[in-house]
């Protein structure tokens, strides 16, 4: 789950996330919920202009910001075959054995 700061701050998002779990554990739907409601009004500091002025006009100039035109952003995937997948948690697994410190749970173990 995200949150633009355009919409909401860190305080904001997690009285959210906690309502919304609260929410979710609940037995029956006219239970109170527990935590105050948020506030939802807008404030912004005296001066500041409303809404706030961003130095982009367009999505595309957000994008080519600070790079070559040249360069455009690309989708990428990494696939790792069976095979990759355990030589990599049989190295993990001989790491594990021979460090020990401290860790209680065995990634090696199912």
């Amino acid at each position: 789950m995200s949150l633009n700061h355009v919409v909401g701050d860190g305080t904001a998002f997690w009285h959210f996330f906690n309502t919304w779990s609260e929410i979710s554990r609940r037995d029956t739907d006219d239970a109170a919920i527990s935590s105050p409601l948020p506030v939802h009004r807008r404030w912004f500091l005296d001066g500041c202009r409303v809404p706030i002025p961003l130095p982009f006009a367009k999505l595309e100039d957000i994008v080519s910001y600070g790079h070559p035109s040249s360069v455009q952003p690309q989708d990428c995937f990494l696939h790792f075959s069976a095979e990759s997948v355990k030589k990599l948690k049989a190295s993990l697994c001989l790491q594990t054995s021979r460090t020990k410190s401290g860790v209680n749970k065995d990634p090696c173990r199912r």
